[in-house]
């Protein structure tokens, strides 16, 4: 841009109003990512906790933990398909690879009724509270956590952003945080 400012063909640098953007809070540090001793320690109902873990251990959002189907939790792969059938925030289809254990919990989720959002939320914030865990853990935490968890165990973050359901990888990068330990790491 200099050399076309110096030869007069434009008046000004159209990178010049260009501004690195502020980061959040959440950005800075890993406060507000629930790992697995806080998961833990949650005294929750047994379809809340049900929620909770299928949240933590895959990513999804709460509003697509309520659109689950029995038919998207297939029985002989270890895998649940968010469809693209008014199911996902994003209307993009993504597969998501699930543990044994958290199979088991999304059939239990697909035959149990589910509290209301509102109540999931209000329940976390006082679990956080009780915890003495700040800020408070919310549901949108679990998808920083499993994102954050999946790079550090060295997923790639096209994957990431695929399990994610996300179109840009820069709102992936927004969802990985160091990892508590990995703060203590490069610290010392």
């Amino acid at each position: 841009f200099r050399f076309c400012l110096d030869q007069d063909w434009i008046n000004k640098s159209p990178a010049a109003r260009l501004r690195c953007p502020k980061p959040s809070r959440k950005t800075k540090d890993s406060g507000h990512l629930v790992m697995r001793d806080t998961l833990d320690n949650l005294q929750l109902s047994p379809a809340m906790s049900n929620m909770v873990h299928v949240m933590w251990l895959t990513g999804l959002r709460i509003s697509e933990v309520y659109r689950i189907q029995p038919e998207d939790v297939h029985e002989s792969e270890l895998h649940i398909r968010c469809d693209t059938e008014n199911r996902t925030k994003s209307a993009r289809g993504r597969t998501v690879n699930v543990s044994a254990s958290c199979h088991a919990r999304l059939r239990l989720l697909t035959m149990s009724q589910l509290p209301a959002e509102h109540l999931v939320r209000k329940t976390l914030k006082e679990e956080s509270r009780r915890l003495g865990v700040s800020p408070a853990i919310t549901p949108h935490a679990f998808r920083h956590t499993r994102a954050s968890l999946w790079a550090a165990e060295g997923k790639s973050l096209v994957q990431i952003q695929h399990w994610l359901g996300h179109s840009d990888q820069r709102t992936t990068q927004g969802y990985i945080h160091p990892l508590p330990g990995q703060l203590r790491e490069n610290v010392a």
